[in-house]
């Protein structure tokens, strides 16, 4: 998932989750609330969340999750860095690609094989940009939400996105969706079961 900020995509999200059930697939995103963890908790999907140590915030008994930069219930967490050497929202993209394509390659050996992994843009944080640089130069397919802050945005100002974008969305590998929920989840199961995409 990228740029999830919020969480005012229930239905979209539900979607996504069951297409990620369906699929046996394995959601990465910032470890903070979007509202994506109480639908992958319910499915058992696993979810991942990469975060930087000294810019999050531990949830207590009575959390809600609502403050500012706190956890929010994920099967696995990884919090990088230490006060000593903080690390960025930025910096812990690079290690979020890399886990993804770990967990895409699996152990290797006799019987293993690739699997395939999309970048899902749901949100409308600002670091998102970056972030969707940095997928889409891994080689991820894109699925942007149109009616999201992004999707908006990469819309009607493409030609003032950076070059690796402006590209992405010529070529296709940068899919603007518009429709409901359930054509989305459609899309996301489409995109991990039949697609030659990587």
């Amino acid at each position: 998932m990228i740029g999830n900020d919020g969480d005012d995509k229930g239905r979209v999200l539900a979607g996504m989750v069951r297409a990620a059930h369906n699929t046996d697939a394995v959601i990465i995103d910032n470890g903070l609330k979007s509202g994506v963890e109480q639908f992958a908790a319910r499915r058992g999907v696993k979810l991942i969340g990469v975060c930087p140590e000294t810019q999050i915030v531990y949830p207590t008994k009575n959390s809600t999750g609502d403050r500012i930069g706190e956890l929010t219930p994920h099967s696995h967490i990884f919090s990088l860095g230490s006060k000593e050497t903080a690390c960025s929202w930025d910096e812990t993209i690079a290690f979020k690609m890399e886990l993804a394509n770990r967990i895409r390659k699996g152990r290797g050996g006799l019987g293993g094989f690739h699997c395939k992994g999309i970048g899902v843009l749901v949100g409308d944080s600002p670091r998102c940009l970056f972030e969707l640089k940095i997928a889409v130069k891994s080689g991820y397919p894109i699925i942007c939400l149109r009616n999201s802050m992004m999707g908006e945005q990469l819309g009607s100002n493409a030609a003032s996105m950076p070059q690796e974008i402006s590209a992405a969305l010529d070529n296709g590998k940068i899919l603007m969706f518009e429709g409901n929920a359930e054509q989305f989840a459609s899309v996301v199961h489409l995109y991990l079961t039949i697609t030659f995409s990587t």
